[in-house]
């Protein structure tokens, strides 16, 4: 596997969605995102306060992941001191299985610890065993916490975190 993972910055935000949307895409079954939610995750990955991570394979893109301090209300309330929220790991569908997701996941871990946060945490729906290997063997563990999937209802998500320090 020859996949670098470089800091993203706003000419790879378009990349970063499109990746997005083919991953989802395929995740569901080949059921497209929502226009809605496709504006949501656009609003995220351009946030201020967001960091972008690039995976290439000879400068073509494969993956991105991004990260962002946590806040209260979902992202809208005051900062979370020393809590990190991982808002995205998505890795085009041809390359699922080569650990390019590990990898992302690993590189943003050295990030937040360099940015001096202690802890971590993430949602991911319950229908993505992938994800959920990923995130076990990197120390992640369920919190109790969980909804309905904001784009697949029927879906719940749930809530992962580890501690850093």
């Amino acid at each position: 596997m020859a996949v670098s993972i470089r800091p993203g910055g706003p000419e790879d935000y378009d990349t970063a969605l499109d990746i997005y949307f083919v991953s989802g895409t395929a995740r569901r079954d080949g059921r497209p995102i929502e226009d809605w939610r496709l504006a949501q995750v656009r609003d995220e990955i351009r946030n201020p306060e967001a960091w972008l991570l690039m995976a290439e394979d000879v400068a073509i893109p494969v993956g991105m992941a991004s990260a962002m301090p946590s806040r209260l209300d979902h992202g809208n309330g005051d900062l979370v001191p020393g809590l990190c929220y991982f808002g995205f790991v998505f890795v085009v569908p041809q390359r699922w299985g080569e650990g390019i997701g590990s990898l992302l996941v690993d590189t943003m871990l050295a990030h937040v610890v360099k940015r001096g946060y202690s802890r971590v945490h993430l949602w991911t729906h319950d229908n993505n065993a992938r994800a959920y290997a990923m995130y076990a063997r990197r120390g992640f563990v369920r919190t109790g916490r969980s909804r309905p999937s904001s784009n697949d209802p029927d879906i719940t998500i749930s809530e992962w975190a580890r501690d850093l320090v």
